[in-house]
């Protein structure tokens, strides 16, 4: 049996992309593949960009450097009981 999208914890580590047009044009491309799948991401972002993230609408929330950030994902995920 497949899981269902509510099962996922959709995670994405970004950072000090927001702050450029270019690059946020980017993750509005990436935010709605999620977004139009039904599901809403979680942005896994350095401490210094996460205004520039939550001031593009998108839940966002500190994870640091790349290793940290994935790591605290999985941790998200699991806590929620999901893969």
């Amino acid at each position: 049996e497949l899981i269902s999208r509510n099962g996922f914890h959709c995670a994405v580590i970004s950072a000090r992309r927001a702050q450029d047009a270019f690059a946020a044009a980017d993750i509005a491309v990436v935010q709605n593949a999620f977004t139009s799948a039904g599901v809403t991401p979680t942005w896994y972002v350095d401490e210094e960009s996460l205004d520039a993230y939550r001031a593009l609408g998108l839940k966002a929330v500190v994870g640091g450097k790349l290793t940290p950030a994935r790591n605290r994902a999985l941790d998200d995920a699991r806590r929620q009981g999901k893969v």
